[in-house]
């Protein structure tokens, strides 16, 4: 489990993005503000720092600047979560948009701090340009796959679908849950160019955080999804538009 030191002044938002993070798999301590994280940081010593808006008692910058200078902390990646038009504050490793839901706001920081490390859990990658989308899915439940599926776009939206053993248990896509989440995907997935996609290999208990927005043999859902793309292409006169 990753470690990861949050930085948050707003208790309520802090304890929601909390709940969001450990259900990505980190482990979150929290420091209510920079003065007390700096001293956080002296005792925990955590991979990652998490600071939510780049204002707050001690400016985001300054923070970075003083981490930077410890030489001991030379391994902590810096990552700040911006709110509103906030600027992108120097010495940061990552910026990610701290506007996003709290739920697409953890998915963005796991997945965003998972690309500067190794990840061995990683067996399949590529783009659709190659594959198609129900073929991939349909491969990966019949070989009774448990992990996680994303499909990066264009304009980096992120989809994700969950596997248990096979069956589809969980998609998330922008606001959209379940199987509408799912049928979006494949809507916007016919067009292809531009869209890549990874599986990472999972364990059930890391599958098990998350909700179950649908629970579904991927025979079944890929029919039932055949069914309403039909209905959507009847409604709109094709089967939804280009990602953007």
């Amino acid at each position: 489990m990753n470690r990861l030191l949050l930085v948050g002044g707003d208790g309520e938002r802090t304890e929601r993005l909390t709940r969001a993070l450990r259900r990505e798999g980190f482990a979150v301590k929290v420091a209510p503000e920079a003065m007390y994280a700096l001293t956080m940081l002296e005792r925990e010593r955590p991979p990652l720092l998490l600071v939510d808006g780049a204002g707050g008692d001690l400016p985001a910058a300054e923070l970075a600047a003083i981490v930077r200078s410890d030489p001991a902390l030379v391994g902590v990646t810096l990552m700040v979560a911006l709110h509103g038009a906030e600027a992108a504050p120097d010495g940061f490793d990552l910026v990610v948009d701290g506007n996003l839901p709290q739920a697409e706001l953890a998915a963005t920081i796991r997945r965003r701090a998972g690309e500067r490390q190794a990840t061995p859990s990683r067996t399949l990658s590529g783009s659709l340009e190659t594959l198609e989308l129900s073929q991939m899915v349909e491969a990966l439940g019949q070989a009774g796959r448990t992990g996680r599926l994303s499909l990066v776009f264009p304009d980096e939206r992120v989809g994700e679908i969950y596997l248990d053993q096979g069956q589809v248990v969980h998609v998330r896509f922008g606001v959209s849950l379940g199987r509408a989440a799912f049928t979006e995907l494949f809507a916007l997935a016919q067009w292809r160019l531009g869209i890549t996609f990874d599986f990472e290999v999972l364990t059930r208990e890391e599958v098990f955080r998350y909700p179950r927005s649908v629970v579904a043999d991927v025979h079944e859902l890929l029919l039932h999804t055949a069914v309403d793309l039909d209905e959507l292409r009847r409604r709109t006169g094709h089967g939804g538009g280009r990602p953007g």
